[in-house]
């Protein structure tokens, strides 16, 4: 029998017939599912222990507060009141509105109106996501935008909004809670004085609620 030439004998000792993946890559990509798991628990698991605010349960228009704004329109007070939302709250969330009223030295015209959201999200992450969509929707269009402010020191974020017209929007997000504090006010009223009573009724509210 002739033996192999000296460059044969190279080449087959070079030649695998069958090409293996190294094994330990094998583990690593048997573990990628369960490293995912592991992942999502730790997510879900810290959203539930940033999750600071309880349930809302009933009506919790007595618990909020807007006096902040009363002091700032003196006048005949429709308190806040439970007006029914309609619809799905996204995220999984669950929605109560509040709607009050100032009337003017006669009783009976109206001098502002104002309405507040409360928003509360299983998961703080959640509420973070939804609060930031609300804010690019405060923000006006392109051919219309607004002139949305930081409001510090109030929760963990927050934002201000004066549309020029006599409307006054403050909106926080305090782990994964939403309060957005909107108000229409029909005679002069300084934005600073509206912006600053608006921003101490969510911050009173958000003590209220937790």
């Amino acid at each position: 029998m002739t033996a192999p030439s000296p460059v044969a004998a190279d080449v087959l000792a070079g030649w695998d017939p069958i090409s293996r993946p190294p094994r330990r890559t094998l583990s690593w990509l048997a573990l990628l599912p369960l490293l995912a798991g592991v992942a999502y628990a730790y997510q879900a698991g810290r959203g539930l222990a940033e999750a600071r605010y309880p349930a809302l349960a009933g009506d919790i228009c007595p618990a909020v507060d807007v006096q902040p704004i009363f002091t700032a329109l003196p006048g005949p007070i429709d308190p806040p009141t439970d007006r029914p939302f309609e619809g799905e709250t996204p995220g999984e969330g669950v929605q109560r509105r509040c709607r009050f009223a100032i009337t003017g030295a006669d009783g009976v015209t109206q001098r502002a109106m104002g309405e507040m959201t409360v928003t509360r999200y299983p998961y703080a992450p959640v509420a973070q996501l939804y609060f930031s969509m609300d804010r690019s929707q405060a923000s006006g269009s392109y051919f219309a935008p607004k002139d949305v402010r930081d409001v510090a020191s109030l929760g963990e974020e927050a934002f201000a909004v004066q549309d020029g017209d006599g409307s006054f929007q403050v909106a926080a997000r305090d782990s994964n809670l939403t309060i957005d504090l909107q108000l229409v006010v029909a005679d002069d009223l300084a934005a600073d004085l509206a912006l600053r009573a608006l921003g101490d009724g969510v911050r009173s509210s958000l003590r209220r609620l937790g």
